[in-house]
């Protein structure tokens, strides 16, 4: 089957690629150095200046993973030959000691990740193989290399925790962050400088039946979250200008815990099923469409629409993409996997047109090229 004729035969007018879709600049490590495989499931990932960092939760009870969170030089060209002179360059972060599973006081699962412009990592550590150990928030300076704080997210469920964002604009509570829902049809909002959180329960019209954030993304051009679920058709927004500019909710002063509500609105349905989210710099939405194999973008002045879609990748060679990152030039990369983490490898959906698939040998790839001064 043709890479593309899938695609045509359902939406006949998606253009086929964007002009400013990059295909060709891939890199990758190895991942034996820190005794995982080269084709290990790698959920969520950020880049800060010269340093990728990977997320690898430990959802798999039959794989033995060592570390849930690794750092890489970055970028580092995949050329085979130089990989035996880059094994020192894919680390555990922040080192071997402080990821070991059943205490607590160590990472245990990092399913959410996400960088700041104060050269800031934010981790989500949601466990999920032991249940004595709460999912928690943890904040590190990466320009000095310590730990800035540790919020535990006390009687709030593990398994569902599947993303973290920073919100790029400080509003009156400095820089926070979101966590995507945690089984509720909530999301999580965390205050750096207050270390504290607490829950906004969402709505929407009452013609939609639940509401999804598996993936969540914030617009660089105005003040909207946009969120989505694996395996969900939906789109929604959220207008983030009240929860950056009011104030801290009375009760949340005195319990992490309480709920206060927020209406999210549906904007349509999107091509397809899909994974990872991530807006660029121009105003557009990027998501990988499992169904076709490929990475869209679409313009977020235009209708959620075919129309309004372009093609950035699509390629035999890229089966999965679970999430996207900028970097320091604000191009938009991917983290390429054999398959997405949370679906069943029998699923005959998850392997339609690639059953010959070969394993993959790039672990990211350049999606979209920004270019500050094209209109």
């Amino acid at each position: 089957m043709p890479i593309l004729s899938n695609l045509i035969l359902t939406t006949i007018l998606l253009p086929i690629f964007d002009p400013c879709s990059v295909i060709l600049e891939a890199f990758a490590w190895n991942f034996s150095t820190v005794g995982l495989p080269h084709n290990v499931p790698i959920w969520r990932f950020t880049v800060w200046r010269n340093k990728a960092y990977f997320a690898v939760p430990r959802w798999d009870k039959a794989t033995k993973v060592q570390f849930t969170l690794l750092e890489a030089t970055w970028p580092e060209f995949g050329n085979p030959l130089q990989l035996a002179a880059v094994t020192a360059d894919l680390l555990p972060f922040p080192d071997s000691k402080s990821q070991q599973e059943g205490d607590c006081q160590d990472l245990q699962s990092v399913t959410g990740l996400d960088s700041d412009v104060r050269g800031r990592l934010w981790i989500l550590d949601a466990p999920t193989r032991s249940h004595r150990c709460s999912a928690k928030i943890v904040v590190f300076d990466l320009r000095r290399n310590e730990k800035v704080t540790e919020t535990k997210l006390q009687n709030i469920p593990s398994r569902d925790l599947k993303c973290l964002v920073v919100d790029p604009v400080a509003g009156q509570r400095g820089f926070q962050a979101y966590v995507s829902d945690p089984g509720d049809q909530s999301i999580i909002v965390y205050s750096l400088a207050e270390r504290i959180w607490w829950r906004l329960k969402l709505s929407s019209q009452s013609d939609i039946p639940k509401i999804f954030s598996t993936d969540l993304a914030i617009s660089r051009k105005s003040p909207i979250m946009y969120l989505t679920g694996y395996g969900s058709d939906d789109l929604f927004s959220m207008d983030l200008n009240s929860i950056r500019n009011g104030g801290v909710p009375p009760s949340v002063l005195m319990k992490n815990e309480s709920l206060s509500g927020i209406s999210v609105t549906w904007i349509g349905s999107k091509m397809g099923p899909s994974s990872g989210l991530i807006c660029d710099l121009r105003g557009g939405l990027h998501y990988f469409l499992m169904t076709e194999i490929a990475s869209v973008r679409w313009d977020s002045r235009q209708k959620l629409e075919a129309e309004g879609h372009r093609i950035q990748l699509q390629s035999e060679t890229i089966p999965s993409i679970t999430d996207y990152a900028l970097d320091s030039q604000k191009n938009v990369w991917a983290v390429v996997n054999e398959r997405h983490p949370l679906r069943d490898p029998k699923d005959s959906k998850d392997t339609v047109g690639w059953k010959n698939r070969k394993s993959i040998k790039k672990r990211t790839i350049k999606v979209y090229k920004y270019k500050p001064f094209v209109l």
